[in-house]
């Protein structure tokens, strides 16, 4: 298979931009014996340069290490267009464009643990948000995180993820209640809520 560059990215409030860079591989080159962190290491780009271009200005992300790149304090504005440059030696170069979006925040939001009849521990997770009158997408994620296992935790494809159209609820105030079930729980367990406008 021709190894190419993957780009995995996140933007988070406080013009924080997280990027993460791996290469392509084929599905026998890994086994299931290999653990997330293993993995990674196997794929990751550790030597790229990486650049963010837009607003009139450019930003060059600091290496975080096992392929994550980041950036802060970086002036993103809604609606105007951003180009991600990277550079490796041994990969060559990519780039990107898009079109930042309006940042949509929770009104509310609350998660607690709840039991099923097979006896698993799921989130329970309750949450609303003013939808814009503008036709949108949303992605709505949750993660078990651990400060140790960050690495294992940002790539972990157990990540709940739900797709939201809003074209029942445009223009409105929208709530819902969702079970999270992509894993168990337990009572100290912390999660991270993520919700994105995409489209």
């Amino acid at each position: 298979i021709k190894r190419e560059v993957v780009v995995a990215s996140q933007m988070l409030p406080e013009e924080t931009l997280l990027i993460l860079l791996t290469r392509t591989f084929g599905a026998l080159e890994i086994s299931s014996n290999n653990n997330v962190e293993e993995i990674l290491e196997r794929i990751a780009i550790n030597d790229a340069v990486v650049t963010v271009v837009g607003n009139g200005s450019a930003d060059t992300l600091q290496f975080l290490g096992s392929g994550f790149y980041g950036g802060v304090e970086i002036d993103f504005k809604a609606g105007e267009t951003y180009t991600l440059y990277v550079k490796s030696e041994e990969y060559g170069e990519v780039k990107a464009e898009t079109t930042v979006k309006p940042q949509i925040a929770f009104e509310y939001v609350e998660a607690e643990l709840v039991y099923n009849e097979y006896s698993d521990t799921l989130v329970q997770l309750v949450y609303s948000f003013e939808d814009p009158q503008t036709d949108n997408w949303y992605m709505l994620s949750v993660q078990k995180v651990e400060a140790e296992k960050f690495i294992e935790d940002a790539v972990n494809p157990r990540t709940y993820t739900r797709l939201i159209d809003d074209s029942g609820f445009n223009g409105q105030t929208y709530t819902e209640r969702v079970s999270v079930v992509a894993r168990n729980y337990a009572i100290g367990d912390t999660i991270a809520i993520m919700f994105s406008n995409i489209h």
